[in-house]
């Protein structure tokens, strides 16, 4: 007999499967707490299910090059069936710090202040982070100036940043802004002049240099410019103006101050005559007047042809004086252009010393007789050289005279006509 065998040989060498899943790769604050690790089940084709088993196991893993709340959690299911075959999944909890630290102090509110006003000390903030311990995380505070667009030199802001970082470097920042300005004005250290008030023939003063400084421009950038212009004076003279000086100060920032002097500029001298009056004079009635001269005058401030010389002429009567007794009063008056005047005159006294005369004759002196009948006395008639012939008057008066010795019938009439005499004689 003769025989011949086969040998099976059974082997387990297949893996189990795992039949929940691993939960997903998920990516995850530091600060949030990690989630529970999950039991997982696996079967296997030989082995019962009791004899299956799922260990879970977990791990931190640094990442290179990161920071300590930067780092990977790894969890990993491993199955194992009876013959010693396993599988496993795992899954990835990648940890990670993205948060800013926050602020624990606030940053001074944003102020503007005058360029002379110091600054105040920058003060220390603090701040916390939800993943690093409080010395881990650091406040750096910077300051910097920055120039405004198209401003002064003395305009500017000053940048205060505060930057909190924690550990991973996360950062938040705080800033105050502080406007610098220059808004005060230059201060003159020397006055201006009082304002003054002069004749137009006295030359002006010299305008002086005043000085100013600023408070936070230096010397050479404070400019002081002096002006001077004329203003006339409504419905005053062309000599009577003022001149108005004007000093404005002016910093680097066009901050200004200015102050001003008066000049009043007026004219209040009189013309002077350039030629004399003629003197007084007296005259007859009957005399031809002389002709009124002409006389000129100038002036200190106005040009010749401004200063008009007037000149006038007046009959004055003399109180309780006749007709052709009067005077003649010839004024000239030198005006100039602002209206100073100044006068000289020329009194002419016309009188009438001239008597009247006679142009009809008196009669002969003759004698009669104490009985004889008296001749009428005739109308005398008289001209004068400055009255008019109704103005004359002739006026006869007759008186009797005792011849003295004589008896009672001889004695004499006298006829009298102003200034003729008729004498008339009576004899017994």
């Amino acid at each position: 007999m003769d025989s011949v065998s086969q040998v099976i040989t059974v082997q387990d060498t297949t893996r189990p499967v795992f039949t929940t899943a691993a939960p997903a790769d998920v990516t995850m604050n530091c600060d949030v707490p990690l989630p529970a690790q999950p039991t997982l089940t696996a079967t296997d084709n030989c082995s019962a299910p009791a004899n299956v088993t799922v260990v879970a196991t977990q791990r931190r893993e640094d990442i290179a090059g990161a920071c300590a709340n930067n780092y990977r959690i790894i969890r990993v299911w491993t199955a194992t069936d009876e013959c010693g075959n396993t599988d496993s999944v795992r899954q990835i909890i990648t940890v990670q710090d993205t948060t800013r630290p926050v602020f624990t102090t606030t940053a001074p509110a944003d102020v503007t202040m005058n360029c002379d006003v110091p600054l105040p000390a920058q003060p220390t903030l603090t701040a916390t982070d939800n993943c690093s311990a409080p010395s881990n995380v650091t406040v750096v505070s910077t300051q910097r100036r920055e120039d405004i667009a198209g401003a002064c030199a003395n305009n500017y802001r000053i940048i205060r940043v505060w930057t909190a970082t924690d550990e991973c470097g996360n950062t938040d920042s705080v800033r105050q802004i502080i406007t610098v300005q220059d808004t005060t004005r230059p201060v003159f250290t020397t006055a201006a002049p009082a304002n003054v008030t002069m004749n137009c023939d006295v030359p002006l003063p010299t305008q002086p240099t005043l000085t100013a400084t600023d408070n936070c421009s230096a010397p050479a950038n404070v400019s002081v410019v002096a002006t001077q212009r004329r203003e006339d004076i409504s419905g005053a003279c062309a000599n009577n103006y003022r001149i108005i000086r004007t000093w404005i100060a002016t910093d680097e920032c066009g901050n200004m101050d200015s102050v001003y002097q008066i000049i009043t500029v007026q004219d209040t001298t009189r013309p002077v005559f350039t030629t004399t009056a003629p003197a007084d004079i007296t005259v007859d009635c009957d005399a031809v007047l002389p002709t009124q001269p002409t006389l000129t005058a100038t002036d200190n401030c106005s040009v010749p042809v401004n200063v008009t010389v007037v000149a006038t002429q007046r009959r004055e009567d003399i109180a309780g004086a006749c007709v052709n007794n009067y005077l003649i009063i010839r004024t000239w008056i030198a005006t100039d252009e602002c209206g100073n005047t100044d006068s000289v005159r020329q009194i002419i006294t016309v009188q009438d010393t001239t008597r009247p005369t006679f142009t009809t004759a008196a009669p002969a002196n003759i004698t009669v007789n104490c009985d004889a009948v008296l001749p009428a006395q005739p109308t005398l008639t008289a001209t004068d050289n400055c009255s008019a012939p109704a103005n004359v008057t002739v006026v006869a008066t007759q008186r009797r005279e005792d011849i003295a010795g004589a008896c009672a019938n001889n004695y004499l009439i006298i006829r009298t006509g102003s200034p003729p005499t008729n004498v008339v004689i009576w004899t017994p």
